[in-house]
């Protein structure tokens, strides 16, 4: 699957679940902790097997995208004792950066649902998927142009972006008082955090960046990791 359909993909999905989050808004706040899990581990394992779907079999950019994503959930947990102050958001990027946009949405959204299972789980879960899955995505979309200083550029901006989705699950645990300007209350306060999270990752992509990318340069001379179908039919023949 090539990273149009991807982004096709995932832009139906998120507007046809947002249309289905506002319609269902009022059901949706009251829902249990344990029945929202459920449901948010359902729907990344269709997320997965839908953006992977007839794509050919290649080991190790599963594994590096896994090793992504453990080492994302495991820099959220490590900084525990830092509200926001995450290196979490800086790995999404560098992964997606390298390895496109599909892979850097579901080492962002995966990366939050596994590290959930440590900061607790509950309906705020899918938002914060979405919300990194889609800083993973952005980062693909900048591959041509992925230096570190456009990525800590994007890192800066995602997390004002995570953190304006993030607040949608806020409004809705408002119940009937959710409304417009009760969004732009929350939104408002949320601005610290969120300045904190942009902070954070600037600062991570800007010490990670370089190391990480050499890594990653070492994986594609190696394995041809991060090279689109047409370089790799060159490199094979």
């Amino acid at each position: 699957m090539n990273e149009g359909r991807v982004l096709r993909l995932i832009v139906a999905v998120t507007a046809i679940g947002a249309a289905v989050a506002v319609a269902f808004a009022p059901l949706y706040a009251r829902l249990s902790a344990v029945a929202a899990a459920a449901a948010v581990a359902a729907l990344a394992l269709v997320a997965f097997f839908l953006l992977n779907e007839n794509v050919p079999s290649d080991e190790a950019r599963i594994v590096a995208v896994a090793v992504m994503t453990a080492a994302a959930t495991a820099g959220r947990a490590a900084f525990f004792f830092a509200p926001s102050f995450k290196p979490v958001a800086a790995v999404v990027i560098l992964c997606g950066a390298y390895f496109g946009c599909g892979s850097g949405f579901l080492c962002g959204a995966l990366s939050m649902l596994i590290s959930n299972f440590l900061f607790g789980q509950g309906p705020w879960t899918p938002f914060q998927m979405l919300g990194m899955g889609l800083t993973g995505l952005g980062a693909g979309l900048l591959r041509p142009v992925a230096k570190v200083p456009v990525l800590a550029v994007w890192g800066v901006v995602s997390a004002y972006v995570y953190g304006a989705l993030t607040d949608i699950w806020t409004l809705f645990s408002l119940g009937e008082a959710a409304t417009f300007r009760a969004y732009l209350a929350v939104a408002a306060a949320g601005i610290p955090s969120s300045t904190v999270l942009a902070v954070s990752t600037l600062i991570f992509i800007i010490v990670l960046g370089a190391p990480f990318m050499g890594k990653f340069e070492r994986l594609r001379r190696r394995y041809g990791l991060g090279e689109g179908k047409a370089r790799k039919k060159d490199r094979a023949a």
